[in-house]
């Protein structure tokens, strides 16, 4: 497949549109863009790529994981991100906003700074979005695997040292609103355009819906990080659960979430209110082992990542695993891949150029075939991925 090149059609593709039903056709992309969708006009000085059983769909994206191939978001500098966003590429995610954890305040601003670089210059991977700060204004009781030393209460003031430093790429915030200057911090990032998550958090469900009321959308890694659902006491999770405001993001490993509890969760919400995210860590794509980083040892057995007491911390899949979970559980191919596409584009507010196959928005799509594997990944309209062994030209 050559490589270079934003101006393709796409011919005889099993097409999942933009109303999330699939149909049989061609979709055009020029200068990066997405140009005509279904049998288009005008074919003058496309490159043609005969889609015949395959199918095309809205690249997948992911609001919240944390690196992979060893390289720790915080600690791996602009090459070590751009090896994520290629692995990232290669399967199917097309957009990220990788999230940093609690950490030492320079490795933070090191981190945003590193961020920075990478946006201004290109990832050559799937596309940087922006940063989701999850911490370190968390729960003490609540953190999980995050580093207990780095824990800071909400604040405005901290808040806006990190926008600066940000200089406007921070889209994600996680917190915990019963914490410091919960509330007002919320209403501070919103003012900023900020998107706010609930998340390892012991906020009761008055606390919770102040927070929604103040501007927070979204629920981070719901059911983990936060106190269990009980029936006298529903807290965050009865609040985030039943809140059409919310959207709910779900860890679909079915490690961190029973397959029930997705369930539970999707259909409580609905499909169209939960978005899939993998929480993934550096030690994605490596196999089982010992990994050690931050001065501490993350233990990964058959995939499952553990700290040394036992604890939870982080996937080792990438989000596309999480869409292939879903089909498990009775959910239709278009729908699973709404939960990682429009709906994810629509909780980071990324709707407007990416997230569905529309005229007008980037050129992000990705080709699978029958088994569902990437066999080839469109950033902006440039291929940043193809399978070995594929060839899609002439």
């Amino acid at each position: 497949m050559k490589i270079m090149g934003t101006n393709w059609l796409f011919e005889n593709a099993r097409v999942l549109k933009d109303d999330f039903t699939f149909e049989v056709g061609s979709v055009s992309v020029r200068d990066g863009r997405i140009a005509e969708v279904g049998q288009p006009k005008n074919t003058q000085g496309l490159e043609r790529i005969d889609a015949s059983d395959l199918t095309l769909i809205p690249g997948l994206i992911d609001t919240h994981f944390h690196g992979a191939l060893g390289n720790l978001f915080g600690t791996a500098g602009p090459e070590g991100i751009r090896e994520v966003a290629a692995f990232e590429a290669a399967h199917g995610i097309t957009a990220i906003i990788p999230a940093i954890s609690t950490a030492p305040e320079e490795a933070l601003l090191t981190a945003i700074r590193d961020f920075r670089a990478v946006m201004a210059s290109g990832s050559g991977g799937a596309r940087l979005e922006g940063i989701h700060l999850e911490g370190p204004f968390l729960s003490m009781k609540h953190r999980g695997g995050q580093m207990a030393e780095y824990l800071l209460p909400p604040s405005v003031e901290r808040l806006r040292t990190y926008w600066e430093a940000s200089e406007g790429i921070l889209r994600i915030l996680t917190l915990a609103p019963e914490e410091g200057e919960g509330l007002e911090v919320i209403r501070a990032a919103r003012e900023r355009g900020i998107t706010v998550a609930l998340g390892h958090t012991g906020a009761s469900y008055d606390t919770a819906k102040m927070a929604i009321d103040c501007g927070a959308s979204i629920s981070t890694h719901t059911f983990n990080g936060m106190p269990s659902l009980h029936h006298r006491s529903p807290g965050v999770l009865g609040a985030v659960l039943t809140d059409d405001r919310v959207s709910c993001e779900i860890i679909a490993d079915f490690v961190h979430l029973h397959p029930a509890t997705v369930s539970l969760i999707c259909r409580a919400k609905g499909l169209d209110r939960v978005h899939l995210v993998s929480d993934s860590m550096y030690a994605t794509g490596l196999p089982d082992g010992d990994y050690s980083q931050e001065g501490r040892t993350r233990h990964i057995r058959d995939g499952v990542c553990y700290l040394d007491g036992g604890t939870l911390s982080g996937s080792t899949y990438p989000v596309s695993y999480g869409v292939k979970n879903l089909l498990t559980l009775g959910i239709p191919l278009e729908k699973a891949v709404m939960t990682a596409t429009r709906n994810s584009a629509r909780a980071a507010g990324l709707l407007e150029h990416t997230g569905t196959i529309t005229p007008g928005k980037c050129g992000d799509l990705v080709l699978l075939d029958g088994a569902l594997q990437t066999v080839a990944t469109f950033v902006d309209g440039v291929p940043v991925y193809t399978a070995e062994g594929v060839s899609l030209c002439g």
